[in-house]
């Protein structure tokens, strides 16, 4: 599904990415892990063509996507709920939900508020109230969700747990367990690598803007020095 070959990113003169390589399957969810600062947010925007890239490819279901604009990238069935979430402050649950819904890749079971709504029960009762008066957790779980509205074919999550209770943490897994049941596809950014360690079929460990590891979650969860040397406890 998505094909991450030999990318090169910068911020200004400063290198950031060097030579990243990552892939997508079908129904996977794959997941980028390290310290922060090591490159894995810039990998996602590098997909989005939120960042330029220099040298290498991205295909995306075997269609190159370097370097699109970002809407075009979104279009093509790609969706971000970013670090920070950033919904629209000044619109309500409802209005954000419905901002940008789109179904251009004519999906035969799309995305609906009702279906968001049954993923995110919190948002419900909140349907009416502004983005900015709703809590931590449920701006991100109405982020998940204005993404899952454009009914992307590859959801990407940065930071989906960053901040918030255990209560709320477990809230968003749980959700991301049913859309992996329900075979969507995502990229996945977090630091709760016991979580990530249960729902995740693929990991990529980030160096200093480098993959230092990849494997399936029983070589990561067996490999304890490889962990405190490049993820860390916390």
């Amino acid at each position: 599904m998505l094909s991450v070959q030999g990318i090169n990113s910068y911020y200004g003169l400063t290198q950031v990415l060097f030579e990243m390589s990552i892939e997508v399957k079908a129904g996977e969810i794959v997941t980028l892990l390290g310290r922060n600062g090591m490159g894995k947010t810039t990998t996602i925007r590098s997909i989005m063509g939120l960042n330029e890239t220099r040298n290498g490819v991205i295909f995306f279901q075997n269609q190159e996507i370097t370097n699109w604009p970002a809407f075009r990238i979104a279009q093509a069935g790609l969706a971000l709920a970013p670090e920070g979430r950033r919904i629209f402050p000044n619109l309500n649950v409802i209005e954000n939900l419905i901002a940008t819904a789109n179904n251009k890749n004519e999906l035969t079971d799309p995305w609906t508020v009702d279906k968001i709504f049954a993923l995110f029960p919190a948002l419900e009762a909140r349907a009416g109230i502004a983005g900015n008066r709703i809590s931590g957790g449920e701006q991100q779980m109405l982020s998940i969700g204005r993404a899952l509205m454009t009914n992307p074919h590859l959801l990407l999550l940065d930071e989906a747990t960053e901040g918030l209770s255990p209560l709320l943490r477990k809230q968003i897994w749980s959700s991301i367990v049913k859309l992996k049941d329900n075979r969507q596809s995502i990229l996945l950014i977090d630091k709760n690598l016991e979580s990530l360690l249960r729902i995740g079929d693929r990991h990529y460990v980030i160096e200093k803007g480098h993959v230092v590891w990849e494997g399936d979650s029983a070589q990561l969860a067996s490999d304890e020095e490889l962990q405190l040397r490049y993820i860390g406890l916390g």
